[in-house]
């Protein structure tokens, strides 16, 4: 839950899942991990179960042996048997570089949260390595331009303020979450440094915010309504059917062109 406060990405996969369950007449029961635990779970007697956000292999399995009906939502497995739907953040993020690149800004640096399973292991965002490798290709990557922080607009504000503060501005930045450029362009405001003007900022999530900063932001929609939606029909195929072999579902994203990056 403090998750969703801090970073409304989740709660929108959440809340298209509580319409569809209902405009369905679907019984849905929400856990929260880690408050609930495994053993909770398996005491509910569940027709199928939903996982949203990210989880080791382990805790896959753990999930998995609980309820065979399983959907993960944002957390890719290979597994055979457990369906998945992901937004398709590899080619979201070959679509912000060649627009920038487009718009001429070839200094792009990545503002990135750090994201932990419930056993603590962190996780490699398909978000930053696109870019390392889309930068590597161009001849253009520098370790130096990566900052790592957390999915907050807290940790996107002390990050934008620490490199205005020693002077290593570049022609634009990728940021990992709307909630994080929301932090950057409040440092970046703050400290008088006209956006896009002086720096282009590019985000994720297209949260209902992002049209409203100053100046708005250029985000891409992840379609997550569509996200939650397609994670219940699969679920619901899934019980109905018996269906044992696992469909990964990937969701195309798209880039609005908002005044941050214009």
């Amino acid at each position: 839950m403090a998750e969703e406060i801090t970073d409304p990405y989740y709660m929108s996969i959440r809340l298209a899942i509580e319409n569809h369950c209902q405009l369905h007449n679907i019984n849905l029961q929400k856990i929260y991990l880690p408050m609930k635990s495994f053993d909770d779970i398996s005491a509910m007697n569940l027709d199928g179960l939903i996982a949203l956000g990210k989880y080791s292999e382990e805790e896959i399995q753990t999930l998995h042996t609980l309820n065979q009906h399983l959907v993960l939502v944002d957390c890719y497995s290979k597994h055979y048997n457990i369906d998945v739907v992901m937004a398709d953040l590899k080619e979201a993020t070959k679509d912000i570089i060649s627009y920038l690149l487009d718009l001429e800004l070839k200094k792009i640096g990545f503002i990135c949260g750090i994201e932990k399973t419930l056993d603590g292991q962190e996780l490699l965002d398909i978000r930053l390595t696109t870019y390392i490798n889309q930068m590597s290709k161009l001849k253009s990557f520098n370790q130096n331009n990566v900052y790592l922080g957390a999915f907050t607009a807290d940790s996107g504000y002390e990050i934008m303020s620490e490199i205005i503060k020693q002077g290593k501005l570049l022609d634009a930045y990728i940021v990992a979450s709307d909630a994080m450029a929301i932090g950057c362009l409040k440092a970046l405001n703050e400290n008088n440094i006209k956006v896009p003007d002086v720096v282009s900022i590019i985000s994720y999530d297209n949260i209902s915010l992002s049209q409203y900063t100053i100046p708005s932001l250029t985000t891409i929609d992840m379609n997550t309504k569509h996200m939650g939606e397609t994670a219940l029909d699969l679920l619901v195929e899934r019980i109905n059917n018996d269906r044992e072999i696992a469909k990964k579902v990937t969701i195309p994203t798209r880039l609005i062109k908002r005044a941050s990056s214009l």
